[in-house]
């Protein structure tokens, strides 16, 4: 005849069961927080270059919201997307997302998402290096023209009332009028609009 669990010996079970769970709750969140600090944060990259052929600048392209940027934003970042993905740099390479367009001839600028911080010089020779291998795909690419530089963040506007303070912007380069990028100085006065906001090319500026 079997004899029943003793009050103590029940006990006893659920004290082991509580502390298996313990054990294995703790093991999960010690490999989740290992895993988290092991991660490496993104890291974004501008990038600038010359569509030669294959398009012509319109006011159109101003637009974001229009069918023509956004179907050439398409455009550009799926060619940049298999440029890199023939390059060196395909295993670290996350997205490209077009920010706008600019004249000179067309003159795109972009964002590079990276899974690491990338080297700037090596990633303008592996995207040139990549469109020649990808190929045009309808839109040629001065190679010549590509630019990669660091990120700028945003500076927000400073109340009318203040008197605005001029952008932190690297050595050799310098903040456009509405301070929401920082552009070199050997690109000013270029015939390309860099600044969102033109002001990079205006007359005053330029001593037109």
């Amino acid at each position: 005849m079997k004899r029943g669990l003793s009050s103590l010996e029940f006990l006893l079970a659920v004290v082991s069961s509580l502390l298996l769970v313990s054990c294995v709750a703790l093991i999960i969140l010690s490999w989740i927080s290992l895993k988290s600090e092991g991660a490496v944060e993104p890291a974004v990259l501008s990038g600038r270059m010359v569509i030669t052929e294959g398009v012509v600048f319109s006011e159109e392209l101003k637009n974001s919201s229009s069918l023509l940027f956004k179907s050439l934003a398409f455009d550009v970042q799926h060619l940049v997307s298999e440029a890199f993905r023939h390059s060196e740099l395909r295993l670290h390479f996350l997205s490209c997302q077009v920010l706008y367009f600019s004249r000179g001839s067309v003159a795109v600028t972009f964002d590079l998402c990276f899974n690491h911080l990338i080297d700037l010089k090596e990633a303008a020779q592996q995207l040139g290096a990549g469109l020649q291998e990808a190929g045009n795909a309808g839109l040629v690419i001065d190679k010549n023209s590509i630019q990669i530089t660091e990120k700028q963040q945003k500076t927000t506007a400073a109340p009318s009332s203040v008197t605005p303070t001029t952008a932190t912007c690297p050595p050799h380069q310098t903040s456009c009028a509405d301070r929401s990028m920082c552009v070199p100085i050997d690109r000013l006065c270029d015939g390309v609009e860099d600044c969102p906001d033109n002001s990079d090319e205006v007359a005053a500026r330029c001593g037109e």
